[in-house]
């Protein structure tokens, strides 16, 4: 028995339709990428975020660093002062 040829509406029908798939599945992939995009975007701010703390933190560190720096110089200009000091004394 031969194979009925469909006609002109009916293929035209199928391919709207194989077309209307096609579309939604670009759809369905764009909305994906959209909302990836989205979330990269967000992980991509709270990085920065967390650098720019980390920036800070570490400007504080120096800054701690050098004052305890400061500190030790005072420390031993007053020790070494004490030293002459008490070399002035004899027993």
């Amino acid at each position: 028995m031969p194979m009925k040829r469909q006609t002109p509406y009916v293929e035209a029908d199928t391919v709207f339709h194989e077309i209307q798939q096609s579309s939604t599945r670009v759809n369905d992939m764009a909305t994906q990428t959209a909302q990836a995009t989205e979330e990269q975007t967000c992980v991509a701010e709270e990085i920065s975020k967390n650098l720019h703390g980390l920036n800070e933190q570490t400007e504080s560190a120096s800054e701690v660093a050098e004052t305890g720096e400061r500190l030790s110089q005072e420390i031993k200009r007053f020790s070494d002062n004490m030293n002459q000091m008490m070399g002035r004394f004899k027993v």
